[in-house]
């Protein structure tokens, strides 16, 4: 049994901040890995405590662990806490999808711009070729 830490990247006002993260124990039983907070005195071993239960929330999100320990020493009580309607497993659909989506449009909206700009310029040389070429060429249909 190890105790884990993870590096974590956040803004604050757009400028970039490293925090470390680090749980308590890395534990398994029945090929099951755990993540395990030991806590005591006080409202701190109970799960519903804002302060514990954020903490538990962080590592959830950050160590891509849905199978959570909360270890109350005073009571020598082992408590598993689940956060059912997190998806923890590192894939996170919707931001990933919103910057696809958000990139999508940015780069549609450069290419029509661009695409716009452009056609009309090709679309006027084009015309300016066919018209001298027009000098220098019988364009008369056959007879």
């Amino acid at each position: 049994d190890q105790q884990i830490s993870t590096r974590v990247t956040y803004l604050v006002d757009g400028i970039a901040q490293e925090s470390t993260v680090r749980a308590d124990y890395l534990v398994s039983k029945d090929g099951k890995t755990y993540i395990a907070e030991v806590k005591s005195g006080g409202s701190a071993p109970n799960p519903t405590y804002p302060q514990t239960r954020r903490q538990l929330l962080e590592y959830a999100l950050l160590f891509h662990n849905p199978n959570l320990l909360l270890v109350d020493m005073e009571a020598e009580e082992i408590r598993e806490i689940q956060f059912p309607a997190l998806d923890v497993s590192g894939h996170t659909p919707w931001p990933t999808l919103g910057r696809t989506v958000a990139w999508s449009l940015a780069i549609g909206a450069a290419l029509g711009i661009y695409l716009g700009l452009k056609i009309p310029h090709y679309l006027h040389k084009t015309r300016v070729f066919l018209h001298h070429e027009k000098r220098f060429f019988s364009l008369s249909p056959k007879k």
